[in-house]
């Protein structure tokens, strides 16, 4: 028998076993989704894992890297996740909306980037901050590298900011666009007295 033939095989026997319990299954993971979250299953030598995490979670950091088209990929591109398993952990976190993870039984998220989604999608923008400030001052260095000077943080901390910045901003105009309004209506009122006086002045010719 051939490596190839023996991969098959395992690939077959696989597939037909997880069907049985409504997973799906692509060349090297067998996934599904259930109450809201997204459940994976990895396959090593000896050893089967099963991971889990929110949907909601790669959706939202596609945002934040701005890869939206990533949504349109399969499933299967979103298998990573946190040790459980799925009847008793559905049990116990039936909302995934307000799931956080358990980091302690997390040892492929050095950046907590689905920690931090958890975070950004409960509205806890200050509490994601917080940490990467801290990690920061750590010289955490993130997995994810985007040129020179931006990484996963990067990103993070601009889609945290960014209705901020642009109050800020906002804020900072106001004196200025408070002038060119009052500018504005000087200039209007000016006209009108002008074109008053001509008329006037027309009348009496």
């Amino acid at each position: 028998m051939t490596d190839k033939e023996y991969r098959k095989i395992i690939a077959d026997e696989r597939r037909s076993e997880s069907r049985k319990y409504g997973f799906r299954q692509s060349s090297y993971i067998n996934f599904k989704v259930d109450g809201g979250y997204f459940f994976c299953l990895f396959f090593f030598t000896g050893e089967a894992r099963l991971t889990v995490k929110p949907l909601y979670a790669d959706d939202l950091w596609w945002d934040i890297w701005g890869a939206t088209e990533n949504k349109n990929d399969p499933l299967s591109m979103r298998g990573t996740g946190a040790y459980m398993k799925i009847s008793g952990f559905l049990t116990e976190n039936p909302d995934a909306d307000i799931f956080y993870p358990d980091e302690s039984k997390m040892d492929h998220d050095p950046d907590r980037l689905l920690y931090l989604m958890a975070l950004i999608h409960n509205a806890k923008t200050e509490n994601a901050l917080e940490i990467i400030k801290e990690a920061r001052k750590n010289k955490h260095s993130c997995m994810f590298q985007s040129g020179m000077f931006s990484d996963s943080y990067t990103y993070i901390s601009r889609w945290c900011n960014r209705n901020h910045s642009f109050r800020k901003s906002l804020y900072r105009l106001h004196p200025v666009l408070n002038k060119i309004t009052k500018f504005c209506a000087f200039v209007k009122k000016s006209i009108s007295r002008c074109r008053l006086w001509l008329l006037l002045k027309n009348k009496k010719s």
